[in-house]
């Protein structure tokens, strides 16, 4: 076992390796629970494993319940973190330059598609200090730019 000269943890003083230690200590295993009490705990909690553990544990409804909110939150931030950022790409042929040719008082349509691994719903915007000249397909993603001579425009 761990003991003060064999543990690697700092401790406050007036502490030690044993202060953590609990020798009778007794684990909870569901399948030894009363039935009934199990049983009510899983309604309440929705059958979410740590929340049905302290409600049997405790008692305390309350106490189970944020585990259940904690448990639900944790679960909707890993789902978040999960998911994949859509591939934009450009659909308009370019010249030979590699740049889109566009002449002052002609409008352009820009044809973008983009493609989503996780099948979310694509909505297109455009973002910081957009001239006039633009204006876009929120569903399409087509952007229609109509140049004019008094603006300088950067796209990219």
């Amino acid at each position: 076992g761990v003991t003060s000269s064999n543990s690697v943890f700092k401790y406050k003083e007036g502490e030690n390796a044993t202060t953590y230690q609990f020798p009778k200590f007794e684990p909870l295993y569901l399948n030894e629970v009363n039935e009934t009490i199990r049983k009510n705990a899983e309604e309440k909690c929705q059958n979410n494993i740590a929340c049905v553990f302290d409600y049997v544990a405790t008692g305390n409804e309350a106490f189970a319940a944020a585990t259940l909110a904690a448990s639900s939150q944790a679960a909707s931030v890993k789902g978040n973190q999960m998911n994949s950022l859509p591939v934009l790409s450009l659909t308009s042929a370019l010249n030979d330059d590699n740049r889109l040719q566009v002449y002052e008082g002609k409008e352009v349509t820009i044809h973008f598609a983009a493609t989503d691994v996780d099948n979310d719903v694509i909505t297109y915007q455009l973002v910081s200090n957009v001239s006039a000249s633009f204006s876009i397909n929120n569903q399409t993603g087509d952007v229609t730019y109509s140049p004019n001579s008094l603006d300088s425009v950067l796209i990219g």
